[in-house]
């Protein structure tokens, strides 16, 4: 850091790490409680017409594959941000402590979507089984406006933390 260079802003929070994890844990958690109150089968897809045209039974598998494709999502996005930091000042040609400001910020960015795809992924996970007429007209725009929230939330973060660090001095993020 140089002299004018002011401290680096706080980024890579612990809670955003683990948060995609914990909505999907949850997930799994409430399925297994309300075991029970699952149908022996209900709808995961619509036909143009708003028709259930495709169905999942009741088994482990049926019940538990969406979480575990959140799980999996997560985990390789989760494994990008990882390797995006890690390697992130052997690519850049910016001072040290930028170049881990900006990988810091991207790695929260990464964390946010996930956080995004795990409520998606508990949606369909909880609520197709439980919920007697999902509309699937609901589904989507529901799905949509999560991610797409996600993205632009990240979005404003990355460029404040980007400014904040122009403030602070880092001049080699200027063009």
């Amino acid at each position: 850091m140089t002299r004018t260079q002011k401290p680096l802003p706080k980024t890579g929070s612990q809670l955003l790490r683990v948060l995609p994890f914990m909505i999907l844990l949850l997930g799994v958690i409430v399925l297994l409680l309300i075991w029970n109150a699952i149908p022996d089968c209900w709808p995961v897809h619509w036909g143009l017409n708003d028709q259930p045209d495709r169905w999942a039974k009741k088994s482990v598998v049926g019940v538990f594959i969406p979480l575990a494709g959140g799980f999996l999502i997560c985990g390789f996005l989760e494994a990008v941000a990882i390797i995006v930091r890690v390697t992130a000042r052997e690519r850049s040609e910016l001072p040290i402590e930028t170049t881990s400001a900006v990988a810091a910020l991207t790695t929260d960015l990464v964390r946010t979507l996930e956080t995004a795809i795990a409520i998606v992924f508990f949606y369909v996970g909880v609520a197709f089984p439980l919920v007697r007429h999902v509309r699937s007209i609901f589904a989507v725009v529901f799905m949509l406006s999560v991610v797409t929230a996600a993205i632009v939330i990240g979005i404003i973060r990355l460029r404040r933390g980007v400014s904040e660090l122009k403030r602070a001095g880092h001049n080699s993020l200027e063009g």
